[in-house]
C-alpha cells in the first residue's frame, strides 16, 4: 500500500502538488497521466525515495517492493541481463554483503545472508530476468550484449 496525506510539493519555485491525498492498495492497478512538468516524475521520485518529503505526508507498507523502469537508460558496457538483474537492489545488497562476509570469514553471517538471498528468490534471478527480457521481445542472443549495442528505444524496453 502507498499512501499520500496532504502532500505539498514545490520544486524550482513551481507548485506541483497542493494538499493531495490518495491511497493505492495492494494489487490495485493505476495509470498516471499528465502534462510535461506536472509532477509525474517527482511523484515517482518520492515513491522510490529519491526525493524526500515530510514522513507524515507519505507512507507505504514495510514489506513493499518497488520496481520501476527509468525513462532513459544510458549506454554502457554492462551486459543486458546484468542490467535487468541490477534492478533488484535488495538482492544486490545481499550479494555484496555475502562477498564481504566470506572475505572476512564470518561464516555464521554468510549462512544468514544466504537464507535472505533464498527468501528473495535470488537463485532464480537469472532465469526470471531472461523470462522478463523474452516477454519484452529480446532474443536469447541479446542477453549477453552490452547496453551500448542497443538503440535508445531498445534500452528503455
Amino acid at each position: 500500500m502507498l499512501s499520500f496525506n496532504s502532500l505539498d510539493l514545490v520544486l524550482g519555485g513551481k507548485e506541483l502538488f497542493n494538499d493531495i491525498s490518495f491511497t493505492i492498495h495492494q494489487n490495485q492497478k493505476i495509470g498516471l497521466v499528465g502534462a510535461n512538468g506536472s509532477g509525474k516524475t517527482s511523484l515517482f521520485k518520492i515513491i522510490t525515495n529519491q526525493l524526500e518529503v515530510d514522513p507524515s505526508c507519505f507512507s507505504h507498507s514495510p514489506n513493499l517492493r518497488i520496481s520501476y523502469l527509468a525513462q532513459e537508460v544510458q549506454g554502457s558496457e554492462e551486459r543486458a541481463i546484468d542490467y535487468v538483474i541490477s534492478g533488484d537492489h535488495e538482492l544486490l545488497k545481499i550479494k555484496d554483503q555475502i562477498t564481504i562476509a566470506e572475505k572476512n570469514e564470518q561464516f555464521e553471517l554468510v549462512a544468514t545472508l544466504y537464507d535472505q538471498y533464498s527468501i528473495l528468490d535470488g537463485y532464480s534471478a537469472n532465469s526470471r530476468a531472461q523470462k522478463l527480457m523474452n516477454g519484452l521481445g529480446f532474443k536469447e542472443i541479446d542477453f549477453n550484449k552490452s547496453l551500448n549495442e542497443f538503440s535508445g528505444g531498445w534500452r528503455v524496453r
